[in-house]
């Protein structure tokens, strides 16, 4: 996740200098060094990258644990509390391109942090459909 936050920051790396990138961030994972130079005048401190991430994956962990998921409600899909409304319908949302300021007006209640969180929701738990029957 940190690579991908990095090139997220800097969007001007060409594909072929990623993989050079990306090597570096490991072997700086695996030194503990706090800058690694990927050319001659162009730094990057790790940690406040590695800071970063963390908080964002902590924040997504306890937004998470609000999250129902109860067979009875919508088949087991997860969904946002006191709702019926699935986590994965407003993720999906995004995804296909539809504005934030719409699902704001569809859904007052949510959050911010709920529409963005749900996005990653969907990408880090993509749906793997029905189950088998016995």
């Amino acid at each position: 996740m940190v690579y991908l936050r990095l090139i997220k920051e800097i969007n001007f790396i060409p594909v072929d200098y990623r993989s050079f990138l990306y090597q570096s961030l490991v072997k700086a994972f695996e030194q503990k060094l706090p800058i690694i130079e990927i050319a001659k005048f162009v730094k990057i401190e790790v940690e406040p990258i590695v800071q970063e991430v963390l908080e964002f994956i902590k924040r997504f962990q306890a937004w998470k644990e609000n999250l129902v998921s109860d067979p009875n409600i919508m088949g087991g899909e997860t969904v946002f509390p006191n709702s019926r409304l699935t986590v994965r319908h407003i993720g999906s949302m995004l995804d296909r391109g539809e504005s934030l300021d719409i699902i704001r007006e569809d859904y007052p209640y949510l959050t911010e942090e709920d529409i963005k969180f749900a996005q990653v929701y969907v990408k880090a738990y993509p749906s793997v459909g029905r189950p088998k029957k016995n």
